[in-house]
């Protein structure tokens, strides 16, 4: 076994290898046309950059094709010889023939999860800010924003400002949020703001309140009150500002310390059920289709299978974000296909380990 096994996975990895290197060469194709046919300025070292983190982006996003695909051209090649027949015939199940690939793809969802705390947050919010640089767009004379998330250090602190509505030029803002937390993930003070102005690193609030975590005698009405937040609205581009640049670590701690102060929370419980799909993609789609081939030995079958768990499995993932942002809804529904899909998966394999055809 452990012969059939390396030839297995050396041969698996080779072709998994080729399929990547196809689709990145794609993609740096499609950088290059894009550095110069929208790039308003085009810059060697930017046109450069962009590529290079186009390629983790797409590996993300098409690892679950590219993963599947290189299995099902494998275990066609091994169908083809009978080896699973043969395999069979020594008491050896499917299960246990293609067990490094299932161990392989549980291995990449926990790398993209792992990914997804730093390193594909960065990537997407590096990409967004040269196309937002380089990219020739029409200025706008007011520019306004809406339901977003500054998250910026000071110090040994960390402060998180959620801002309902602010025009980014005058730094007027309605129904604000400043959570500051210190190194050991405690919430030290919490200021509210009905109205204000954001002016240089002053915060000044119409009409809020001040809470004070460590010294209740601080706790305040803010009335036209000045407060030095540390930090001035310029220092922060408007494209970091999306929760999509977050570390799952801030999603999680924002989630969790928003129902305190009644902050809406639907929007980052859903961006982290949307990681986490994206990431679990390749094994939901990467084991009915295998089971499928394995089981009734019909490629046909396995294509029609591929198709229907990329778009419906793709329809579900995305929906974990718009129930909270078109709907304004809890995106938990969605745990119910996740659960079906795991369910399903456990069957399939379950149906393998018996080497029963159906």
């Amino acid at each position: 076994m452990k012969l059939l096994y390396k030839y297995l996975l050396f041969y698996f990895l080779k072709i998994f290898a080729i399929i990547n290197l196809v689709i990145f060469v794609i993609t740096a194709v499609y950088g290059l046309a894009d550095l110069f046919l929208s790039f308003k300025s085009p810059s060697v070292y930017a046109g450069f950059k962009y590529i290079l983190l186009l390629i983790p982006f797409v590996f993300y996003y098409l690892s679950p094709l590219s993963y599947t695909s290189a299995g099902l051209i494998v275990l066609k090649r091994l169908m083809d010889k009978k080896v699973d027949l043969t395999a069979q015939s020594f008491g050896i199940s499917p299960y246990n023939l293609i067990l490094p690939l299932i161990i392989s793809v549980i291995i990449l969802s926990l790398f993209h999860i792992a990914m997804n705390e730093k390193v594909y947050p960065t990537v997407y919010k590096e990409i967004k800010g040269i196309e937002e640089r380089y990219k020739g767009r029409k200025k706008v004379l007011k520019r306004i924003a809406r339901d977003i998330w500054f998250l910026k250090k000071t110090g040994e602190d960390r402060v998180y400002v959620f801002v309902k509505t602010i025009e980014i030029d005058t730094g007027k803002f309605f129904d604000l949020i400043m959570i500051r937390v210190g190194m050991d993930d405690r919430v030290k003070e919490i200021t509210e703001g009905k109205y204000g102005v954001w002016e240089g690193t002053l915060l000044k609030v119409g009409e809020g309140f001040r809470y004070n975590f460590l010294i209740s005698e601080r706790n305040e009405k803010l009335k036209n009150k000045s407060i030095d937040i540390g930090f001035s609205l310029r220092e922060i581009s408007l494209i970091s500002e999306r929760i999509e640049f977050l570390p799952s670590s801030s999603l999680i701690f924002l989630f969790s310390k928003g129902k305190d102060i009644g902050i809406d929370v639907n929007q980052y419980l859903g961006e982290i059920m949307y990681r986490l799909g994206v990431s679990l993609f390749p094994l939901f789609v990467f084991v009915p289709v295998i089971s499928t081939l394995l089981l009734t030995r019909n490629i046909k079958k396995s294509m029609l299978t591929f198709f229907i768990f990329v778009t419906g499995g793709w329809f579900f993932i995305t929906l974990s974000k718009i129930l909270p942002s078109e709907a304004k809804t809890s995106p938990l529904y969605v745990i119910i296909p996740y659960t079906m899909l795991l369910l399903y998966s456990l069957k399939r394999l379950y149906d393998l380990r018996k080497g029963i055809r159906v």
